[in-house]
């Protein structure tokens, strides 16, 4: 039985959904940074924030 493009969008709305928000997420995180990175001098916020996503994102 073949689906039909209605019964596929159907099926994967969730997906795009969910897609959908971890951009947005993504985008509003890396605003945030850019914003409170601006009056940094030595930038350690940034260090530490890239170490933590170094870590959780498997880069050691």
């Amino acid at each position: 039985m073949m689906m039909t493009p209605q019964s596929y969008w159907a099926y994967s709305k969730l997906v795009v959904i969910l897609d959908l928000v971890q951009n947005v997420a993504f985008v509003l995180v890396a605003a945030v940074v850019l914003i409170l990175s601006q009056e940094e001098t030595k930038a350690a916020w940034l260090r530490f924030v890239m170490k933590l996503v170094g870590w959780y994102g498997g880069g050691g």
